[in-house]
């Protein structure tokens, strides 16, 4: 946390300092992701552009997991710009950093916010909601059971904090789940 303000204060040096007195390998998931976190945005700000897409992907490695996502509430604009360069680059947390920016919009603008990541299958069954297929003919689609399709709807309500169809599939344009046709 100190290293995180020193680095918004302007003093990335003072930052990096703090954290080279902390081992990573001896870290809990959150505060690892926070290390690595710093590291990126100070590389970031030094215009070490590959160097902060690495130490980024090893904090994802940690936050998403454990849906960390202190290091990522009411980003500055230099986080944002990582942030939205990393989508761009080969990683494996695209979705999750995809939620972290749309929480961010969110807190910006007072609009949707995404509660936790939605699952491979969520994002899937979500793809389908947009259309006005029943959940019978998404389920046969899929090779799935009504019942099954009908508990990834209602945990999509959930995590977009919806009540219907078609909530769920406004408040997915508006995170960017959904393409705006």
């Amino acid at each position: 946390m100190v290293g995180s303000l020193w680095r918004r204060l302007g003093y990335p040096d003072e930052a990096l300092k703090i954290l080279s007195n902390i081992e990573p390998n001896t870290l809990v998931s959150y505060t690892a992701a926070g290390n690595f976190f710093i590291r990126a945005t100070v590389a970031w700000e030094r215009g070490e552009k590959d160097t902060a897409h690495e130490l980024l992907e090893r904090c994802l490695d940690f936050a998403e997991p454990e849906g960390v996502a202190a290091p990522f509430i009411n980003m500055d604009k230099n986080v944002r710009d990582l942030l939205v360069a990393h989508i761009g680059q080969p990683t494996k947390h695209r979705d999750f950093v995809l939620a972290q920016i749309a929480r961010d919009d969110a807190r910006i603008e007072g609009a949707v916010t995404l509660s936790s990541p939605l699952s491979g299958r969520e994002q899937e069954v979500l793809g389908y909601l947009e259309s006005t297929m029943s959940a019978q003919e998404i389920a046969d689609t899929l090779v799935l059971s009504v019942a099954t399709i009908r508990s990834h709807q209602q945990s999509i309500y959930r995590k977009l904090a919806v009540k219907n169809r078609k909530d769920a599939v406004k408040a997915a344009r508006s995170l960017g789940l959904l393409r705006i046709s």
